[in-house]
């Protein structure tokens, strides 16, 4: 970095020497920036830790200085930057931030509206005394008239796709400002109120979820669906929790990767909920997904109802690996609590806070979660009672017992959690348990299935652990968090954040090529 900026300012001196070249055009060596100030205001704080989360889920087209976001100057911007950027503004980890010579573009991942350009280039005027605007999308110019009508202060029209990164840059000498992204108008007139019904092609099938005939069935965490659409506005989730037993449905709705609140479904039959969001226009990915861990019911999504074009609406591809996730109370969520949680949640059984659900986002594989609580290889739990074994060819035990869910989609690793709930058993029945689980997992997925292991320093039965992965080298342990600090003494958020860092560092050398 400080090599940059020396030759920098060498280029710099040696072109203000030259004679006859014009004085506006020789730039002097801009001011250093901080690394970690994504948001461009000189002030690296939690602000900027929230804006380069959202960055990296893709949403809401969040506009950010590029070459801030590389905290730790690998030339990658990725996970390991979020926790970097965590470290340094906790202090007492010795993490002391560089600096950069910004340039002149910003970008923006995801969906960009005319308005959040206008201000982020300093409001541009175009044509006569203005800017000249110049348009690129996937590498072919484009008439420049129609976006510039759409860069205009307060502009809520998505010039952008979903998936797509905006650059700009305004070059203040030469009068010109550069657009290059994936262009897609958003055209306000064509949005309309549209109930779309759990019961065709316009959404994939998230985790466990079955397909019926009537919605989609969601019994364990992180059940659900995902789709795109061009959308704003408010949404409305229709359920049937005819069969609930235990508890109530409660379900998220994930606008590109920023969660709503708890979506509750306290009585039976079917009903209709507002997630309480106010979605800006655009191309957005929805995922909806069960908030509750497994429990003894039929829990089936109907509906869902937004302001979006119809046309707009369809499944995204899945994910070219598949993680599967097997274990507890702990792996469904249960016990992250509000004052622990950057979210706001009062969630007690939450999935997409856990190290399991994290891990496939931080390596963009999909999921496959097994976890119900106060369960283990060996201990019981449920309608009728059932182990982990007992549960893993089920979508719902208590449902369809007699149906056994077929693993059509080989996993190409899986994450098991040594559970505290099979402490009152030996070692030896622990083992033959462990031995006959991770055969089943073999058996559905290849001989070759890596699985990380996942224990604890102080596990009652961690010379188990030990054994399986001294003796099979696609067996990796991790050694887990277990703080205390969460309801009923689970892991807390922090907990979870440290044990998904973890995860993801002996997941990723088994998983990407």
């Amino acid at each position: 970095m400080k090599r940059l900026f020396a030759i920098f300012v060498t280029a710099a001196l040696l072109l203000g020497c030259l004679t006859g070249f014009a004085a506006a055009a020789v730039a002097g060596p801009r001011t250093l920036r901080p690394l970690g100030d994504i948001n461009g205001d000189d002030v690296t704080n939690a602000k900027d830790v929230t804006l380069l989360r959202r960055y990296l889920a893709g949403g809401y087209g969040v506009a950010t200085m590029q070459q801030a976001a590389d905290v730790n100057e690998d030339t990658v911007i990725s996970a390991k930057d979020v926790t970097f950027l965590r470290r340094h503004l906790a202090g007492g980890y010795g993490i002391v931030l560089g600096a950069y010579v910004p340039g002149p573009e910003r970008s923006f991942r995801g969906p960009v509206t005319g308005g959040e350009l206008y201000a982020a280039l300093g409001a541009p005027s175009f044509g006569g005394d203005g800017y000249t605007l110049r348009v690129f999308s996937d590498g072919v110019e484009q008439d420049p008239a129609p976006y510039a009508e759409k860069i205009t202060e307060g502009n809520e029209d998505a010039l952008s796709a979903d998936d797509s990164l905006t650059e700009t840059e305004k070059d203040d000498f030469t009068m010109t400002v550069t657009i290059r992204t994936q262009i897609l108008f958003s055209d306000g007139s064509r949005y309309e109120r549209v109930t779309i019904p759990f019961t065709g092609g316009d959404y994939r099938l998230l985790g466990r979820a079955v397909q019926d005939t009537d919605g989609v069935i969601t019994d364990y965490s992180a059940d659900g669906v995902e789709f795109r659409a061009d959308c704003k506005g408010e949404i409305l989730l229709t359920a049937d929790a005819s069969q609930l037993l235990t508890t109530y449905l409660k379900y998220r709705v994930i606008v590109d990767g920023v969660p709503s609140e708890q979506i509750g479904f306290r009585a039976k039959g079917e009903q209709t909920v507002s997630a309480g969001l106010n979605v800006p226009s655009g191309m957005h990915t929805i995922r909806i997904v069960k908030d509750t861990q497994m429990t003894s019911s039929r829990d089936l999504l109907k509906s869902v109802t937004l302001t979006c074009v119809r046309e707009s609406v369809r499944a995204t591809a899945p994910k070219a690996k598949l993680l599967e996730v097997i274990g507890d109370s702990t792996s469904a969520g249960y016990g992250i609590v509000t004052t622990d949680t950057p979210e706001t949640t009062t969630n007690s059984s939450c999935a997409i806070y856990t190290y399991g659900y994290r891990a496939a986002q931080a390596l963009d594989m999909d999921y496959d979660m097994i976890v119900r609580g106060t369960t283990g290889v060996l201990k019981r739990n449920g309608t009728p009672a059932s182990n982990q074994r007992e549960l893993y060819d089920f979508q719902n035990r208590y449902r369809d017992a007699t149906l056994p869910r077929v693993h059509t989609r080989k996993a190409d690793a899986v994450v098991f959690k040594l559970s505290g709930n099979d402490n009152s058993y030996t070692d030896d029945e622990v083992e033959a348990a462990l031995r006959d689980l991770f055969q089943m997992v073999r058996e559905r997925h290849g001989a070759e299935t890596p699985i990380v292991l996942l224990y604890y320093s102080k596990s009652v039965h961690k010379a188990v652990a030990e054994k399986l992965v001294a003796e099979d080298p696609l067996i990796v342990g991790v050694i887990g968090v277990s703080d205390g600090k969460g309801m009923g003494t689970h892991p807390s958020y922090a907990a979870h954040e440290t044990m998904t860092e973890r995860v993801v560092e002996a997941l990723r050398p088994l998983v990407e090529e």
